[in-house]
């Protein structure tokens, strides 16, 4: 009996130590780490568009439009026909061909009391400047050619004379002054166109110009 009591004293044992080793272990048994799963938001920052840059305005401007501006600045203009008075009536075209240079042709008729009547035609080149504080208004010289022709009403000077000698030829100058009226398609000039005969009777005719009107356009 008293073995038996010593047998299961022993068995307690055991058991009671067993007991205490699975209690260590499962306390020294190291816990699996919690894995936190970490969510990056990325945020992207949002700029506000960008106004447009505004775009250059390209101006392309001709250069006949500039030089147009120009002269309609000072109200001038580009061609005109009209009429001369003073010696005899004369019909006039003129055009310019920049802003300072213009051509002009000239077309004259005149008589001669009891002695006859020509018909002239000049050619001309004028150079124009500007007069400062009289806006439209504007000084010109020039020069060129000139040619006419001369019927007389005298018989016995026809029967001394030939066709050939009533036709002449020669150089001719003029200087004068031209107002564009403002506003107006109009022009008025006063000028002096002297003339130099090459041929026949040749020498310096001084008689010639006068006081015209012009429509501009």
């Amino acid at each position: 009996m008293k073995k038996i009591a010593t047998i299961l004293s022993i068995l307690v044992i055991a058991l009671s130590l067993q007991a205490q080793a699975q209690t260590k272990k499962q306390k020294t048994k190291p816990k699996k780490a919690v894995s936190a799963t970490t969510t990056t938001t990325t945020v992207k920052k949002v700029e506000p568009p960008k106004a447009a840059a505004p775009k250059a305005e390209t101006k392309t401007v001709a250069v006949s439009t500039l030089k147009r501006a120009a002269t309609v600045t000072d109200d001038y203009y580009k061609t005109a026909l009209g009429v001369k008075f003073l010696h005899g009536i004369s019909l006039t075209a003129k055009h310019f061909i920049n802003e300072k240079g213009a051509l002009e042709a000239v077309i004259q008729y005149r008589h001669y009391t009891d002695v006859g009547s020509e018909i002239n035609f000049t050619g001309l080149y004028e150079y124009h400047g500007k007069i400062t504080g009289a806006n439209g208004l504007r000084w010109y010289v020039g020069g060129g050619a000139y040619a006419g022709y001369f019927s007389s009403d005298n018989d016995a000077l026809n029967d001394l004379n030939d066709d050939s000698s009533n036709f002449t030829f020669g150089v001719a100058g003029t200087v004068g002054l031209e107002y564009k009226i403002k506003g107006v398609p109009l022009a008025i000039s006063a000028d002096w166109q002297p003339l130099y005969i090459i041929n026949g009777n040749s020498g310096l005719a001084t008689d010639n110009g006068g006081i015209g009107i012009k429509y501009t356009f």
